[in-house]
């Protein structure tokens, strides 16, 4: 991942973030609502540096370049109708390392909001991620008894689409968690109560090659 230092592009970013969450559902709106994007850093990661370099705040097309690094295509439904993705790995797999690190803590969670399914979607029978439902709305969660980079993967596989993918990270006691995780679902509420405690966010980017990321200042 690349740090954004630059102040315009940095402010680019910011924006880019807000619109990203103002599209999102109950989770992506807590954020947008609680979290002061002025302060902390933000970060990108992509499979290759853009070339040229000024399209990197170019946060909404991709930019990959020469050999593709793309893997396996996967079926992606929007709309009612299948499309064919080509994820990225190299980005896919700086994500997984930063949520598996932050899962070190017993109390570190991650929520991942997914923004095309449905809770009454049958694939998410089959799904090889933990599911937690708030009404309608479906989340991909990550509990600190799941820091598996294998199992970590499964999560942002099924959760990465376009047109937008959110996540956080944050904490919640393992009595909340543990509850959560049985229920399966969630409240408006518990989600709201998350987003106090966010300490990064992660928003699909460069037409779905890589992510834009926020972290909170630390101390």
């Amino acid at each position: 991942m690349s740090y954004i230092t630059e102040t315009s592009v940095r402010a680019a970013a910011v924006e880019y973030i807000r619109r990203q969450l103002g599209q999102g559902k109950s989770l992506a709106k807590s954020l947008l609502a609680t979290v002061d994007f002025e302060e902390g850093e933000i970060l990108t990661s992509y499979p290759t540096p853009p070339r040229p370099i000024e399209a990197a705040q170019q946060f909404k097309w991709g930019h990959s370049w020469g050999q593709s690094v793309q893997t396996q295509p996967e079926q992606v439904k929007i709309a009612g109708a299948y499309y064919v993705a080509f994820p990225v790995a190299k980005a896919r797999e700086q994500l997984v390392e930063a949520i598996y690190g932050s899962l070190q803590n017993p109390e570190s969670i991650c929520f991942l909001e997914n923004y095309l399914a449905e809770a009454h979607d049958l694939w998410l029978q089959r799904a090889k991620s933990q599911i937690v439902t708030n009404g309608a709305e479906v989340y991909h969660a990550l509990f600190s008894a799941d820091r598996d980079k294998g199992k970590i993967d499964a999560a942002i596989r099924e959760w990465d689409h376009l047109p937008t993918s959110i996540g956080a990270l944050g904490s919640m006691n393992e009595k909340a968690s543990a509850h959560i995780a049985a229920a399966k679902t969630i409240t408006t509420g518990e989600l709201a109560a998350f987003a106090e405690t966010v300490r990064s966010i992660f928003v699909g980017a460069y037409d779905g090659e890589g992510y834009i990321v926020w972290n909170k200042q630390s101390g």
